[in-house]
């Protein structure tokens, strides 16, 4: 028998709340994503001088998955990926200078076309809008108020996002269902956390060089560069910037809760993709590989009524959009990203990052307990990934590798790096930010 679209709904529905154990999904969503932030310098990840109790508090209350990874190394593709279910195969932003696929539903397009109210308010720059990603937000950041300290870029700071968002959410009509998401940029460099009080000097500490260009492949990039290669002190100002982000958050929290949305919100918390300190020789910097620092994000979902708990297996930023969705009640169909809410064990990830300004791409592919990471025109490296797959061999098996690239290269196709035109006042803030010469 075949059941009408409206039934249909009905049905997924009710076997979603059925799943959820509860009488009605959750009403809201806010999701908070924080610009290369590492999973790694949190309290609730194991770092003992984090200075993050707002969001330890909320891993306490929420499913913490201690093996989350982006699919990109750069900002755009990794949120776009987060905010779609899909890969950049298909949502087709490959770099920080891509557009959106007009295709391809967002998470904002899904909810809004089920009555929530939407909005997003972004603090990064290479998140405008113009480029897809405001679809479905009937609200969406318009200005940058804010300029860096080191370079003449446009932001937003985390204060002021939060201030507008606490005012958006109680400016709503309480029987409205609402879509919250805050994108904050503070990790992301140059580290100029508030009130730093700069450490003596380490006797005999290493100094890096500054780079001749924005790479930090064997030294301090440009536009990161404080004056001095001394990692310690860039070190203390990256979790100087995150501490700064979870005072805000304390606010948002509160804020929330006293609006009465709080207790009633699914809340995500995550990033869009890690940074390096000298892991592979890469300093202070993203974009330049699929490495796990780089990959590897903190994921926190709180679900009213759910219990927390602590998960080792491998997800994925797309699988986030289904996820939000089955716990909101709202019916999806062809997302290649599976819910989180059940453990079935490692997902394969599939990653890729094209850095526009060196001219560089990478893809990879983790599966099975190996990972195979190849970079167009240069070097394809094959490592283990479970400590115990295969154990006491000295290499990987030649059928393994090979298995490994086909399966890449069915996975994940090239994209061209020079295919993107820029107009003159897009190109003088993108060389401004780093990201094209």
């Amino acid at each position: 028998m075949t059941l009408l679209p409206p039934l249909r709904g009905c049905i997924a529905l009710a076997l979603i709340a059925f799943a959820l154990g509860c009488e009605r999904p959750p009403k809201h969503l806010v999701l908070i994503t924080v610009d290369t932030l590492r999973a790694d310098r949190i309290g609730a990840y194991g770092y003992p001088a984090a200075k993050t109790p707002v969001i330890d508090s909320l891993a306490n209350e929420s499913i913490r998955f201690d093996r989350a990874y982006s699919h990109a190394s750069l900002t755009k593709p990794a949120v776009a990926s987060l905010l779609t279910g899909r890969l950049a195969d298909e949502h087709g932003v490959y770099h920080n200078q891509g557009r959106l696929n007009p295709e391809v539903r967002t998470l904002a397009e899904y909810l809004s076309d089920q009555g929530f109210e939407t909005a997003a308010f972004i603090g990064n720059y290479i998140l405008r809008r113009g480029h897809g990603l405001e679809r479905g937000f009937a609200s969406y950041t318009e200005e940058f108020v804010a300029m860096e300290l080191k370079r003449p870029i446009p932001e937003n700071p985390a204060g002021v996002l939060v201030d507008e968002a606490l005012e958006w959410a109680a400016s709503r009509p309480p029987d409205r269902r609402l879509f919250l998401w805050l994108h904050l940029l503070e990790p992301h460099g140059p580290y100029t956390p508030p009130d730093f009080e700069r450490p003596p000097e380490v006797a005999g500490e290493p100094e890096l060089p500054e780079s001749r260009s924005q790479s930090g492949r064997h030294a301090i990039p440009r536009y990161q560069w404080l004056g001095h290669g001394r990692l310690s002190e860039y070190l203390l100002r990256y979790d100087g910037e995150i501490a700064d982000v979870d005072r805000h958050l304390a606010t948002l929290m509160d804020g929330l809760r006293e609006i009465g949305i709080l207790e009633d919100s699914v809340v995500v918390f995550s990033a869009d993709h890690g940074e390096a300190f000298g892991e592979d020789d890469l300093y202070c910097a993203h974009g330049e590989g699929l490495d796990d620092v780089l990959l590897r994000v903190p994921l926190l979902l709180r679900i009213p009524g759910r219990s927390p708990a602590v998960r080792n297996d491998l997800v994925r930023l797309i699988d986030v959009m289904p996820t939000v969705l089955e716990s909101l009640g709202v019916a999806f169909e062809g997302l290649p990203g599976e819910t989180i809410l059940r453990d079935r064990g490692d997902r394969r990830l599939v990653s890729q990052s094209v850095n526009f300004r060196q001219g560089r791409a990478w893809r990879g592919l983790r599966d099975d307990g190996f990972e195979i990471i190849e970079e167009r025109g240069g070097d394809t490296r094959v490592r283990r990934t479970s400590p115990s797959r295969l154990a006491g061999e000295a290499s990987i098996p030649d059928d393994v590798r090979e298995r490994l690239r086909a399966e890449l290269e069915q996975a994940s196709g090239w994209h061209e790096v020079g295919a993107v035109r820029l107009q003159p006042k897009e190109r003088r803030a993108l060389r401004a930010l780093g990201y094209v010469e």
